[in-house]
């Protein structure tokens, strides 16, 4: 937010992975995007996608109940929906139960039983830690039951 409105704004971040961060006073960054037009391409197409993430989140928050806010979330990033696509890792493929929690706005205890649930109806598998879509056309047709009666 501080390189959109050049204020400072308290943020914690937490990484799975060790990580080298890189921060600069804001002219810096504005120096660079006026040098470099492709960085300022490429930052604002992730500012973007960011966006609509942080805009997607908000709207299933407002709108929908922690199952079809977690079926959305593993249709986000399945991979294989679109066969033209190229494609992309699936990234909560491996995530724990807490962390796919947070991504949807619950705590681990209620992500435990939504997962319980799906696997029980056969939608999904979790083997190794990882999250599988064992009957795609179950989980698509429980996202469209579940927005429907919205």
């Amino acid at each position: 937010m501080s390189l959109l409105d050049g204020q400072p704004h308290e943020v914690d971040a937490e990484t799975l992975d060790p990580v080298d961060a890189l921060s600069g006073p804001n002219a810096l960054w504005n120096s660079w995007l006026d040098r470099y037009p492709a960085f300022r391409k490429a930052m604002r197409r992730y500012l973007l996608a960011r966006m609509q993430e942080v805009s997607e989140l908000a709207g299933d928050l407002a709108l929908h109940d922690t199952m079809t806010r977690l079926v959305h979330l593993i249709l986000r990033y399945f991979d294989g929906l679109d066969p033209k696509a190229p494609p992309r890792p699936n990234l909560i493929k491996d995530l724990s139960d807490e962390e796919l929690a947070y991504m949807i706005g619950t705590v681990r205890v209620v992500m435990n039983r939504l997962l319980g649930e799906l696997k029980r109806e056969g939608v999904i598998d979790t083997r190794g830690g990882e999250l599988h879509v064992r009957n795609l056309e179950k989980l698509l047709r429980k996202a469209e039951q579940r927005v429907r009666s919205v």
